[in-house]
């Protein structure tokens, strides 16, 4: 009888611990879908960014280039010339952030 009772005791923790690690892994998956959908959407609004940008400098006067150009070896003469493009490019994004524009999905 005892040993019935520590067997079905035994076979209830064993499922106990199968549903929690069940549970668990559930869990886990979702935060690993939760955090993919995350990074695809930073992806996609680093792209519309950059793509936006783009547009921007396209569209922008020289003098307006060499303006932006002028702050930027100020400020960042001694770094690299990626740098400066980065930073060049992160002035325009600020602008046009100061001019209320977002991400959009219909761009």
């Amino acid at each position: 009888m005892n040993a019935y009772l520590l067997t079905l005791l035994k076979n209830g923790i064993s499922e106990d611990l199968l549903s929690e690690q069940k549970e668990q892994e559930e869990k886990e998956a979702k935060l690993e879908k939760m955090k993919r959908l995350q990074e695809e959407k930073e992806k996609r609004v680093r792209a519309w960014w950059d793509q936006r940008v783009n547009k921007e400098i396209e569209a922008m006067s020289e003098e307006e280039k060499e303006k932006i150009w002028k702050f930027v070896k100020e400020i960042a003469g001694s770094l690299s010339l990626e740098t400066q493009q980065n930073i060049f490019r992160s002035r325009v994004k600020t602008k046009l952030e100061s001019q209320g524009v977002k991400p959009s999905d219909k761009e």
